[in-house]
Parts: structure tokens; C-alpha cells; sequence
């Protein structure tokens, strides 16, 4: 792992995930950050004006392209404090719209991780990266680590893997998972939330075997949980044993956004700020 992209768009929770990824990159010897904040200016904006779009005259481009490139620089100074002059710290101002920017930057710069912040469904208006969280997830070719509000770095020792055991020679990325977990040494706890007990199932049983056998060279642990609420079962697991990091896996982004989206009053019962992990 060489580079981290680090999407801004300035917010609070924006900030905290730079933090996040500047203490991140120091702990796992990154060698370089990319600060990346997307001003896009539609060709309506700047020509049509309309009761939907404000005309931007070109002095008013420039003056705001002056401000955000002060704030990017104002933030990496701020980083700096953090990794020392060993890492290097770059910015980017795209006049992309924020997806694309970040597809484009990730592909340009070989970028091995993204890292984002997210407000969930709390997002603010000008929160414009947490009201496209599960979106940038998506459509990112790197793994994501998406930062809850105010989430602080802690070395990675432990991390849950939520696993429901069907196809996972198919659903779960291993190469992303070894390079994690050699990486890290971390011990990995898998959890399959189960109400049901369909876990007892042959078919079940089958798949369980095959992930052991994958995982046969790392640290695994296996839990099950009758939670009839996965997402609650998930976090009052990696509450419960002092995980650091949560790992989503593809195609199951409902789950990942469910997490991402548990009230207020449930992320501070839990203390639930915890990473998200979304492997590719």
C-alpha cells in the first residue's frame, strides 16, 4: 500500500477522515496522500442563469478556485503536523463532477485506498461526500474505508469480517482480505448472524469449510450471533470485542449502507465509531 486518496469536500466529518487517513498512512508506512476536492462548474452555471442555476462570471470561478486551493493547502499543512516530511502530501482540484473526480484521480495517481467520511443520513447539505458515500463506494476500483463522525485512529488489531456464508468463493475479494491481514497481523473475527441457526445447514456447513480453508494461514476466529438485526448484531460484536475495523464486503451494499445508517441514538449506545472496510 503506497497512496491513499483522500476525497474533501471541507466538512467536519471530511476533515476527521483526512485525520483519519493521515494517522492510517503513518502507521502503515504509506509513502504518499492525495487531497482531492471536486469544484464543478456546469455549463449552466457559468452561461444559462435561471431560477435553478446562479450565472458565475469567470472572476467569480477564479476567486473560488483561489479559496478552495488555500483550504487544500490549509489541510495538508494540517496533515503535515501528523506524518512528518517522510510522507508526501499532494492536492488536487478537479473541475469534475465529485464521482468522476474521483474515478479519475484513483486511475491517474494509482491509488491503492480511498478514504472518506460519511454522516450516514445525518449528512448536512454541504456534506456533499456523506450524502454520496454509498455511491463513491460503488463506483471506487479500490478498496474504501469509510470513517463515521469523529472516528479516531487505532492501531488495527482486530477486525470482523460479517459473513453469511453462501458463495463465498465468489463474494469475498481474498487477495484484498490477505494483503489486510498480512499487512496488519490483525486478528480476524468472523461473524455469521444467524437467528435462524442456518448455519447447522448443510450447505451452510460447506461454505463455512471452504472460507476456513481460505483463511487457513491467518488468525480467524468463527462467531455466530442470534441477533435478529444484523447491523445491531454486528456492532454490538465488534462493541463487544474491542474491534478496530469492520469489513463490508462487495455486492452486499445494502448491508453497508445499513451500517452506515443506524440512528443516532443507537451509534451512541454502541460508541460505534468504528471504520468501514469496503473490499473490491
Amino acid at each position: 500500500m503506497k497512496t491513499i486518496l483522500v476525497p474533501t469536500d471541507f466538512s467536519k466529518d471530511a476533515s476527521d477522515a483526512a485525520l483519519y487517513a493521515a494517522n492510517f498512512g503513518k502507521h502503515f508506512g504509506v509513502s504518499r496522500i492525495v487531497l482531492l476536492n471536486s469544484f464543478y462548474v456546469s455549463i449552466y452555471e457559468s452561461i444559462f442563469p435561471s431560477a435553478d442555476f446562479i450565472q458565475l462570471s469567470n472572476e467569480e470561478i477564479a476567486h473560488k478556485r483561489e479559496s478552495l486551493l488555500r483550504r487544500l493547502r490549509a489541510l495538508k499543512a494540517r496533515l503535515k503536523t501528523v506524518v512528518g516530511e517522510d510522507m508526501i502530501i499532494e492536492t488536487r482540484l478537479s473541475s469534475l463532477p465529485l464521482l468522476s473526480a474521483i474515478q479519475r484521480v484513483t486511475e491517474e495517481q494509482k491509488i491503492d485506498i480511498v478514504v472518506i467520511g460519511s454522516a450516514g443520513e445525518n449528512a448536512r447539505e454541504e456534506n456533499i461526500l456523506g450524502r454520496n458515500t454509498v455511491r463513491i463506494a460503488r463506483i471506487c476500483p479500490v478498496p474504501v474505508i469509510v470513517c463515521p463522525p469523529q472516528t479516531a485512529f487505532s492501531p488495527i488489531k482486530k477486525v470482523v469480517l460479517a459473513c453469511d456464508f453462501k458463495k463465498v468463493t465468489d463474494t469475498i475479494p481474498l487477495n484484498e482480505l490477505e494483503r489486510l491481514l498480512t499487512h496488519t497481523q490483525a486478528e480476524l473475527l468472523v461473524l455469521n448472524v444467524d437467528p435462524q441457526g442456518r448455519h447447522l445447514e448443510s450447505e451452510a456447513i460447506l461454505e463455512e469449510s471452504t472460507l476456513r480453508l481460505m483463511l487457513k494461514d491467518f488468525n480467524s476466529q468463527y462467531h455466530y450471533t442470534e441477533d435478529t438485526d444484523t447491523i445491531d448484531g454486528v456492532m454490538r460484536f465488534a462493541q463487544a470485542h474491542s474491534a478496530q475495523l469492520i469489513i463490508a464486503l462487495p455486492k452486499k451494499y445494502s448491508f453497508f449502507q445499513g451500517l452506515l445508517h443506524v440512528s443516532v441514538s443507537k451509534k451512541l449506545v454502541l460508541s460505534a465509531k468504528r471504520p468501514v472496510l469496503i473490499l473490491k
